[in-house]
């Protein structure tokens, strides 16, 4: 746990800070199923993709629970989400830049997504609950892409004039990787790798 304060100070203190006269995008992505493997390499895969298409490079960041990342990655968990927030909204111009977040795990009906990484008990990540850190950071424009089972649920609680929110699923259905129901990578993995290299925009990607 101390290595891991010093893991997210670290990680925090090397995202930059923006290039003035146009909007900044930073990127974050956020996968708490400490019990799912898969979630590893294709987290790096997904950040290197935007990186380089988006132009993320020095404002990207990837919180994470696995057993393999314990001394490489923060953890994913809503308090650590809080202070990403919080570090990027300083270091960028919140009425200005634009925050993508990019959610990754099995999700539950209502959207609640739970951080597991035994034997720590992590505060579950709900639509609400996101809305909320949203809004304490203070960000006007938002991405929001959320692979996991009802994950409607967070267009519900997130869609407005300044929210772009995709979804695995709609609000009442599951999608990949819950109860075995294939590979829960295989939307990102469609949508960034795929998506992405046939176009630019996110609308095409889609």
């Amino acid at each position: 746990l101390a290595g891991q304060a010093q893991l997210l100070d670290d990680a925090l203190a090397d995202i930059e800070d923006r290039d003035p006269g146009a909007p900044n995008l930073y990127f974050v992505a956020y996968a708490p199923d400490g019990a799912e493997g898969a979630w590893n390499a294709h987290l790096e895969r997904v950040r290197r993709i935007v990186d380089d298409r988006l132009d993320t490079k020095g404002r990207s960041i990837v919180l994470r629970n696995h057993a393999d990342t314990l001394l490489t990655l923060p953890f994913a968990t809503v308090s650590n989400l809080r202070e990403t927030f919080s570090e990027i909204a300083a270091a960028g111009d919140p009425q200005e830049d634009i925050l993508m977040l990019y959610v990754g795990a099995a999700g539950a009906k209502g959207g609640r997504i739970d951080g597991t990484l035994p034997p720590l008990d992590l505060v579950a990540l709900t639509p609400a609950g996101l809305r909320s850190l949203l809004d304490d950071a203070g960000f006007e424009w938002r991405i929001v892409i959320v692979a996991a089972c009802y994950a409607g649920a967070y267009a519900d609680a997130l869609a407005d004039d300044h929210t772009v929110v995709i979804t695995a699923s709609t609000d009442d259905r599951p999608s990949f990787g819950c109860e075995g129901r294939g590979d829960p990578t295989f939307f990102g993995d469609a949508l960034f790798g795929d998506g992405f290299a046939r176009g630019d925009s996110l609308v095409a990607a889609f």
